[in-house]
């Protein structure tokens, strides 16, 4: 696991691209589980692993994605209304 928990660092957790000159998007506590469902449903294992494994998930404050990622991934229908 502790491959897992570098390859995030730094970089966005969906492409594992750098940020160069755009901000990153912080990771809300609905966000990681918008993130979980999504790599669930994408088979995105090593993802899905990262996020239940990554101490930082109780603060979320090292969980970065680029901003049109933050917009563009699907909200499940049990975190719409909350």
């Amino acid at each position: 696991m502790a491959e897992a928990s570098n390859s995030f660092k730094n970089c966005c957790i969906i492409c594992k691209l750098g940020f160069d000159s755009s901000e990153p998007a912080h990771v809300t506590e609905k966000g990681v589980r918008t993130l979980l469902n999504y790599s669930e449903k994408n088979k995105r294992t090593d993802l899905c692993e990262y996020l239940e494994w990554c101490p930082c998930t109780s603060s979320f404050q090292n969980i970065l994605l680029h901003q049109d990622y933050s917009r563009d991934l699907p909200i499940p229908n049990d975190l719409e209304n909350q």
